[in-house]
């Protein structure tokens, strides 16, 4: 009787042992994923954006963000400006370059441009149409 007992018990704690041994081990190297998504790689960003709010006489009335980092702008006056646009380092980002001393900066979000320069129109909302 004691050895079927003791047999018993010898079984119960290795049994209980090789279950537990499966239970997966969390290391460093299980993090979860980076996520790679950004404006630039996520979103259609191409196409004209006009704001909604009222404009000052030099401020924009369009936008339009084209293929290839092409851009073009409307003042409120009518003036046209053409340019290329480059990407800042996150992809969330555009910036306008042309012959100003500062150039645009516009967050790009889904079907909307923002304005991050400092300005008169800083802040405002460019909705794409």
């Amino acid at each position: 009787m004691k050895k079927s007992a003791l047999f018993l018990m010898l079984s119960s704690l290795l049994l209980l042992g090789a279950c537990c041994a499966d239970q997966p081990v969390k290391t460093a190297s299980s993090r979860s994923p980076v996520d790679i998504h950004n404006a630039r790689n996520a979103l259609d960003y191409e196409g004209t954006y006009r704001p909604h709010a009222l404009i000052p006489a030099n401020g924009l009335s369009e936008i339009e963000i084209r293929d290839q980092n092409r851009y073009r702008y409307i003042t409120g006056t009518g003036g046209k400006v053409t340019g290329t646009f480059r990407w800042d380092d996150t992809g969330s980002r555009i910036i306008l370059e042309h012959a100003a001393d500062t150039p645009l900066v516009f967050f790009v979000g889904e079907n909307y441009l923002k304005l991050l320069s400092a300005g008169p129109q800083e802040g405002l909302v460019f909705q794409k149409e």
